[in-house]
């Protein structure tokens, strides 16, 4: 009986002792570098040196946020011995306007940083100020001024943590939670502790970082961008994709916005420069008449030399809906119709096919649901209800306008389609989530193309719409070499004759290999706006690539 009781007793205390002994190893071993940080936080004042993020690289890890480092100022304000000195002598090399918010700063504990664009000459004296609460140190600028896809990327808070775009899309891939970091270390009334003073705060392992690798191209990027910024495009977005894979090879949007600052950007709601614009709804205009040759092509209601005639103008009930040549275009056909893009044409095929058909047809080509799974905020935009359509609002819905709304990103996927004899394919933006040492630890998965039309429906598109840039309103799309096709769009916002300018379209003419679509928003005519942009843009890229 003794006995029994005094193996019991052993099995206890050897199972406590075992328990005991894993703890201390768990707490030493696995939680002991974050709880070391964490004291070391505790008396400190910290402030990181670089991003506690991995990248997001272009398809040829390239960084799109084109990091840079440089010499910065660190203030920490509980510090300062003599408040008025320490201002004065930092007003002398910054300028007064640097330190405005000091009355605010006194009153923080958290460190500022102050990044001022001073010669080398007045770094030194600050160095050699040597002023208590002031440091001067080298740290990394996550968004460096030649940042691409702003928009797409999106930015992080002062946490590091992702708060728009990519970055908060993809946030548990992309934190690692702890960079290097300056630090001034304190005793417990928050002082300066002088035998230790600031010291460099070492990062996380490296091998935790996991850097987001994007389809995008920074080379074609960088080509949408300065076309829309050089042609002063205020408001508008540009997609690129790649025929044969569904890659978004460039995807912008305008007003751009500096991601090192972005409350300054949030009251602008005008001009809303934080929005996405590529995946945002406007209304198409003329660019929806493709979607009615498609589903007239595909029902064998229609072919493109079908004839029509147009006096100018048609009249729907008590609605006289004209056509933007005031005479009319008189007997043309439908390959003419789309190239001229004859409204009074496109009324009367939409008449003939009916409402129920064209948004069935609408909805398979794409419009109405989200382009991708990559990017969580996409619009999905707007179908009206088939049922219910009254004639003058058919009439409006076969020329764009009405209870219809769109994304660039749709309309980009659309002519995709067309493109690629009628395969379409999602667009995508994601290639691999890949530790620091190149090992990918994620790839998602495209789905397959699916055949929304014939390839004959397709290539009849084709020829149509390479009418348009040949002979029709989107000449100013031509490109001499290899040549291009696609469509114009002119959408009304009934605000004072305004109109949404659009192009979508592909080349080279004979063998597709880039879609582009191009929204000025408010912009005017697409022949005349839009158009142009689309051949600038492939102009660069054939410069960037050959």
């Amino acid at each position: 009986m003794v006995r029994r009781r005094l193996v019991v007793l052993f099995l206890f205390l050897t199972i406590t002792l075992a328990f005991l002994g894993w703890r201390l190893g768990k707490i030493a071993l696995i939680w002991g570098p974050d709880l070391a940080r964490g004291a070391v936080k505790q008396r400190s004042l910290a402030s990181p040196l670089e991003s506690p993020r991995g990248q997001v690289l272009d398809r040829n890890l390239v960084p799109l946020t084109f990091p840079v480092r440089r010499l910065s100022l660190f203030l920490f304000p509980s510090l300062f011995q003599d408040q008025e000195g320490t201002r004065r002598l930092l007003e002398k090399e910054l300028g007064e306007s640097w330190l405005q918010p000091w009355s605010k700063w006194l009153e923080r504990r958290e460190p500022v940083v102050l990044r001022p664009d001073l010669s080398p000459g007045a770094w030194q004296r600050l160095r050699q100020l040597a002023l208590p609460g002031v440091l001067v140190a080298e740290e990394e600028i996550r968004y460096g001024p030649d940042a691409l896809a702003r928009h797409l990327v999106g930015y992080v808070g002062p946490d590091g943590l992702g708060l728009a775009g990519l970055e908060k899309e993809f946030d548990h891939y992309l934190y690692r939670g702890w960079a290097p970091a300056v630090a001034a270390l304190v005793d417990g009334r928050g002082k300066l502790i002088s035998t230790r003073g600031y010291r460099l705060l070492p990062g996380g392992p490296l091998e935790e970082t996991k850097d987001l690798v994007l389809t995008i191209d920074a080379k074609i990027q960088k080509v949408v961008e300065e076309v829309l910024d050089e042609n002063g495009v205020s408001r508008g977005a540009v997609v690129v994709l790649a025929v044969k894979t569904g890659e978004i090879l460039a995807l912008a949007s305008r007003p751009n916005f500096d991601q090192n600052e972005v409350a300054r950007f949030l009251s602008e709601e005008k001009t809303a420069p934080l929005l996405n614009r590529a995946v945002e709804a406007f209304q198409p205009g003329s660019l929806f008449k493709l979607v009615l040759l498609a589903a007239g092509l595909e029902e064998r209601q229609l072919d493109l030399r079908s004839s029509f005639y147009c006096p100018g103008f048609i009249d729907i009930g008590n609605r006289r809906f004209r056509c933007y040549q005031s005479e009319g275009h008189g007997s043309i056909s439908l390959r003419e119709a789309l190239a001229q893009s004859c409204n009074v044409t496109f009324i009367q095929v939409g008449r003939k096919l009916g409402g129920t058909t064209i948004l069935r047809y609408a909805r398979r080509f794409g419009f109405g649901q989200k382009a991708t799974t990559d990017l969580g905020y996409e619009n999905v935009g707007l179908l009206p209800e088939p049922t219910g359509l009254d004639p003058a609002e058919l009439a409006n819905l076969s020329l764009g306008q009405g209870q219809l709304l769109v994304t660039p990103l749709q309309v980009a996927q659309f002519t995709q389609a067309v493109a690629n004899d009628g395969v379409l394919i999602s667009p995508h933006v994601i290639r691999e989530v890949r530790t620091r040492r190149g090992l990918a630890i994620f790839r998602p998965q495209v789905p397959p193309g699916r055949r929304v039309m014939s390839p004959q429906t397709a290539a009849r598109i084709r020829e149509a719409m390479l009418a348009v840039t040949e002979e029709g309103t989107g000449q100013l799309a031509w490109l001499p070499e290899g040549g291009s096709a696609g469509k114009t769009g002119s959408a009304e916002t009934g605000r004072s004759g305004l109109s949404h300018a659009w192009f979508t379209g592909y080349a080279p003419a004979g063998r597709p290999q880039y879609v582009v679509t191009v929204l000025v928003e408010e912009g005017g005519a697409g022949g005349t706006r839009a158009a142009p942009l689309f051949r600038q843009i492939l102009e660069g890229i054939g410069k960037r690539s050959g």
